[in-house]
């Protein structure tokens, strides 16, 4: 049996496991149960859980590529479904603060972050590819100055960065389309 340490770091990354469930859409299971999770959730909690979610899975992602000691920096795993699940909150921080907490406006949600987070419309796309390759913004390579470390907090961060993006796209659409109905 793994140590606890592992199964642990895997818990978190899987988002309790989710992320495991299904080999050929694991981030649509990991934000399904991240949407179910929040509609229970009280809405002046889901800002808190927010910041739990990105801080655990920055730090457990960076446990597991430590662990590992693997080479993610072209596509990211599909059983870490923590960025989702910290996208899904993302969003409903949003719904929080604009009292549209019906389980139809998580729905909408959902809807719209897995579009974006499939989609990736620009820049979601490119800041995700620069900082996996380990790539700064200012044309400066980190890989050519052979400190792996960097490369990998880069890694981790490109892994949830375009989730939380994708979320900031949702809603933005989802914020016009209440404020037309409104």
């Amino acid at each position: 049996m793994k140590n606890w340490k592992e199964v642990a770091v895997l818990m978190c990354i899987s988002f309790f496991g989710t992320g495991i469930i299904s080999k050929r859409m694991p981030g649509t299971v990991g934000s399904f149960f991240a949407t179910l999770l929040i509609i229970f959730t009280k809405p002046e909690l889901i800002p808190y859980i927010f910041i739990i979610f990105l801080v655990a899975g920055l730090y457990c992602c960076s446990l597991f590529f430590k662990q590992k000691n693997i080479d993610f920096s072209d596509k990211d795993p599909g059983f870490i479904v923590i960025d989702e699940a910290c996208g899904i909150y993302g969003c409903g921080i949003f719904l929080a603060t604009v009292n549209h907490v019906s389980p139809i406006d998580f729905a909408m949600s959902f809807v719209l972050f897995r579009f974006f987070d499939i989609w990736k419309p620009w820049p979601i796309k490119q800041v995700e590819y620069r900082l996996k390759q380990g790539k700064h913004f200012f044309r400066v390579n980190v890989r050519s100055a052979h400190n792996r470390n960097v490369n990998d907090k880069l890694a981790v961060i490109g892994i949830m960065i375009d989730d939380i993006m994708a979320a900031v796209y949702a809603t933005f659409v989802h914020a016009v389309y209440i404020y037309l109905t409104l």
